[in-house]
């Protein structure tokens, strides 16, 4: 459920005639919450380890998790600790917050968990 259905006052999340699954709409705003907190993150750290402006740590930051490969030339001006910040933020941004996020926080499966019966309706009262 988005916030746009929310204020329409609809349950469904709906884009061209066709309904989302509301696991997808949550799978998509847990990626853009982590990717944001990932990039401000970086951002801050290669503020206090660098020198310089903020907006041009902030453009390096972004480029390097979207490891789209643009710079403003700052990347040869860093230091040793901002070249491996900004090496693992465009490892983390090439495998993909969410699956980083799942790989750490994956717990061990018992075996007692691995059957489960469908779900079923039943009436009540």
């Amino acid at each position: 459920m988005t916030v746009v259905a929310v204020v329409q006052g609809k349950e469904d999340t709906e884009i061209y005639q066709k309904r989302i699954n509301k696991s997808y709409v949550y799978r998509a705003l847990a990626i853009a919450l982590i990717s944001f907190t990932i990039i401000t993150f970086v951002t801050m750290v290669l503020s206090i380890v660098q020198n310089g402006d903020f907006i041009e740590y902030l453009y390096e930051a972004t480029s390097a998790f979207a490891t789209v490969g643009l710079t403003l030339g700052l990347t040869t001006r860093l230091t040793l600790i901002g070249k491996i910040i900004i090496i693992l933020t465009m490892y983390i941004g090439r495998v993909g917050p969410l699956s980083i996020t799942m790989a750490i926080a994956h717990k061990q499966q018992t075996t007692t968990n691995l059957i489960r019966y469908p779900e079923d309706k039943i009436l009540i009262g």
